[in-house]
């Protein structure tokens, strides 16, 4: 996912607009996405894995660390305009996949591998 951040004609950008919201740069542009800057340029910033989600949507903006948890994910960062418009109040969320849980098996029979080599020559068959 990626998208804009500056606004024309006075486009003001820098990396932390990205970073700041948990995402990279991708590339600076004078018109990116829209009308063209007179002064300064805009910032293409994209989520660096897919998967990554904003939880709390504008203007009201009520996300908390424990929605990551309540949506099975990890908690990135806070931040009150990530992934789009700004929070008149609160904050949004971003969240990260959980890393898949491999499943170990016990010990047991079931799972156990005996390699078992046995010389057949070495036995005397003819006496």
């Amino acid at each position: 996912q990626q998208q804009w951040f500056g606004t024309a004609p006075a486009c003001s950008t820098d990396k932390t607009d990205c970073t700041s919201r948990g995402m990279t740069v991708v590339r600076y542009d004078k018109s990116g996405g829209g009308e063209s800057c007179s002064g300064g340029q805009k910032v293409l910033c994209e989520f660096p894995t897919p998967g990554y989600m904003w939880i709390g949507a504008a203007p009201e903006c009520n996300g908390v660390i424990a929605d990551c948890a309540a949506n099975n994910m990890a908690f990135v960062l806070e931040h009150s305009a990530g992934g789009g418009k700004s929070c008149l109040t609160g904050t949004k969320v971003l969240c990260k996949p959980n890393p898949p849980v491999i499943a170990t098996c016990a010990n047991d029979k079931a799972t156990q591998f005996n390699v078992v080599a046995w010389n057949i020559f070495s036995r005397p068959f003819f006496a």
